[in-house]
Order: C-alpha cells, then structure tokens, then sequence
C-alpha cells in the first residue's frame, strides 16, 4: 500500500506526518534525521523488504517532491514505523525515548569533503528553495479559478453512496487522513486504493467531496473508522474515502487526477450538473478547467527544477556520506524489525 502524507499544495507542504504519533498501530516510531543522500530513503526500503520477507504487509508514504523515493514506512503487524523527520516535514517525538526514537544518519557525513563543497552546496540549496514559491503560487492560482464555477452546481442533486444499516458501535469511529493524488516532478500522480471493493465518482467540478465527507461522518457516527483522502490542491477537501472494515472504498476521477485502478462501479456527477447550465456557462466553465490545468502544469515545471536540484544536491552530498555506517545502522533497524515479529509470533 501506497500514499502520501505530505503535499505541494495551494498553500505550500501541508504535513500529515504528525498524526503518526496517534496512531495506534504504531508502537515504536523511529524518526530519521540528516540531509540529503545520507540514504535515509534507501534504509526504509531495506527494512521494507525484510518486512515483506518476514511476510508482513507494509505502508510505503512516498516523497511528493520525488515519488521514487521514501518519507516513511509503517509496518502496522510489527507496531513498528520509520519516517523521515527533517525539513520540509519535519518530525519531532512528544515524548521522545516512549515509543519514539531517533537515529541520526548524518552523523555519517564526512566534514571535511562536505566543507570543501560548501560553496557548491549552498548555492543548489538555495536554487532549489526558490522553486517551490513559483510552484505553490501557480497551484494557488490554479485553485482559486475554482470560485468562478457557476454556484447553482453545487445544487445539483448527487448519486447516493452506501452508507451503514446498522452501527458498528457505541462511539464514533476515528478518522485518518492521506493524500492519494499527488502535484510530484513526475506530474499529477494518482494513486490507487487497496480494498476489495472500489467506487469511483468522477467530477472535474468538485461535486464528490461534499457527498464523500457526508459519507464519511455517517460511517464515522456509526462507529466506523474511516480514512480521508484529501486534495494536494486544498487539503481539506475529501477525494478519497476508506471504510477498512468493510474493505470498502471510493475515489475521485478527474482529468488532473485519472483515477488508476480497477472499479466496482463508476458514476459520473458531473454530467447531471452540466444538463442544467446554459451554453454560456458551460463555455466558461470549461475555460476556467483549462486555465487551471494549464496553471497547475506551470506549477509542476518548477517541481520538476527543483528535483533536478535536489539530485545535483544529493550527488555532491553522496560522496562524502560513510556508507558502512549507514549500512550498519540499517541492520540494526532490521533486527528490531525481527524481533518485533518473533514477539508478535509469540502472542
């Protein structure tokens, strides 16, 4: 399973990465800390494989500014968890030493290579920085020529989702939040979900967030746990909504975001809005969609330099990185990891 908890969005990174402190699951937490290429990345999937060789399943948050790599893992059957908890994301344990650790990778950094690059590296850092305004300003763009849909579309009656017969029980149920659509170098990606049953709404016109929200808090009322997908472009706004339970989900398709994965079921919302428009509405409205794609692809042109900075970065950072270190600490963590599933065996 896969999917973000951090987003380029409207508003800059928008950070989920804090709510892993809550999360039951997750009985020991360790948070990654050094700058680029110290392979922060590459322990996580190490121990990713021995989870999966040890046969257990595996949650893999994918980076939004390069989606080839890792913010974080939780390995739920274990209880255990690693997540990168440096800048732009940055993690920091409550209570640090009660469920939650630190291992610092940078200490792996050789001074004295990196020093002679400084110059070097300095300037790439501050070129990269500068990327990600022009991005959050072409998306906050983007999503503010969303306020000049018609406002009567919002009036439109919507299809009716499945929503519970009985309650699960006596308390609300908890509610996570993901991010499935992602704004990466890669372009918009689009991620699918993991559940037997999948219903995908499609709507270039924001019609399925209010209807999956409404969903969402009946389930959570009859004691469901749900998780929310939210939108990159305004996190808030539901995309994608889980009920674990019963193995059952649904998620928005759009032009931006093609929804990936198979279907139980489609339903286009957009259609019965666009039959009550006039013709001159729906010129505008498609005006608008276009303008605002054309802004968002904007927006990723500046992602794309910024990863192209980045991996200039990690290049120079990379030889001056001791990696029998690193590859001493990622045994460690891959111990832990067996030991956790021996106990988890035992009970």
């Amino acid at each position: 399973m896969t999917y973000f908890l951090g987003a380029n969005s409207a508003y800059g990174f928008h950070s989920y990465y804090g709510e892993l402190f809550s999360d039951p699951r997750i009985r020991q937490l360790i948070v990654l800390k050094g700058g680029a290429g110290c392979g922060k990345s590459t322990l996580m999937r190490a121990v990713a494989r021995e989870g999966a060789a040890l046969g257990l399943r595996g949650e893999e948050l994918l980076c939004s500014s390069d989606p080839d790599s890792l913010d974080g893992l939780i390995l739920p059957e274990a209880g255990l968890a690693l997540v990168d908890g440096t800048a732009p994301h940055v993690v920091e344990p409550p209570l640090c030493g009660c469920g939650a650790s630190y291992l610092d990778l940078g200490r792996h950094y050789n001074p004295r290579v990196l020093q002679a690059r400084r110059r070097e590296l300095e300037a790439l850092k501050a070129q990269n920085a500068a990327c990600y305004p022009a991005a959050t300003a072409c998306f906050q763009a983007a999503d503010a020529l969303t306020g000049a849909l018609p406002p009567n579309l919002g009036q439109q009656p919507l299809c009716s989702l499945r929503l519970p017969r009985e309650p699960l029980g006596d308390r609300p149920g908890r509610t996570l939040r993901r991010f499935y659509h992602g704004l990466t170098p890669q372009g918009p990606l689009a991620l699918p979900l993991d559940r037997k049953q999948v219903w995908v709404l499609h709507s270039n016109l924001g019609l399925a967030g209010p209807l999956l929200r409404r969903t969402a808090e009946a389930f959570r009322a009859a004691g469901y746990d749900v998780i929310l997908g939210e939108s990159p472009f305004h996190p808030g706004e539901v995309t994608h909504l889980e009920i674990p339970t019963l193995d059952l989900g649904y998620a928005l398709d759009c032009a931006i975001f093609p929804y990936p994965g198979e279907a139980e079921d489609r339903c286009d919302l957009d259609g019965p809005a666009r039959e009550v428009l006039s013709r001159s509405d729906r010129e505008t409205l498609d005006r608008v969609l276009g303008l605002s794609r054309q802004l968002t692809a904007e927006g990723l042109s500046h992602l794309r330099r910024a990863k192209e900075l980045h991996d200039a970065l990690e290049a120079l950072y990379r030889d001056g990185v001791d990696f029998a270190g690193v590859n001493r600490d990622t045994e460690t963590v891959k111990q832990l990891l067996r030991e956790l599933a021996a106990d988890r065996e035992k009970n």
